[in-house]
């Protein structure tokens, strides 16, 4: 996904959904955590993003879909956020039916954005 580029505060909301979907299944998978910590430093010190605030955010369950997608301005983002989650979700290995619903309320929270 290099070349796609966003914001900082769409990079904010990308680690949000990113962290969201690391947390979405309720289990806690070494490999999930190693990827999605790959993917927030990448992202963080890319944008100067505060992660540890963006993962007390999650883990205290500030932040949602529902208040993370709208940060998702540009169709960059959007696909960015997707994959992130996709990537994060099936790191643990088989996807878990609470990460498939999660992955699919994003999709329709992403199309939604794009209407």
């Amino acid at each position: 996904m290099p070349g796609l580029p966003v914001t900082e505060s769409e990079t904010r909301a990308i680690l949000t959904v990113s962290l969201l979907a690391a947390f979405a299944d309720g289990q806690k998978h070494a490999r999930e955590r190693d990827e999605l910590k790959r993917i927030a430093e990448g992202l963080s010190q890319a944008d100067g993003v505060h992660l540890p605030g963006l993962v007390q955010d999650a883990l205290m369950q500030r932040v949602s879909l529902v208040t993370a997608v709208p940060g998702l301005a540009s169709a960059a983002a959007r696909l960015r956020a997707y994959e992130v989650a996709v990537c994060v979700c099936d790191h643990a290995g088989a996807t878990s039916a609470a990460a498939r619903a999660f992955l699919s309320q994003l999709d329709r929270l992403t199309l939604r954005a794009t209407c």
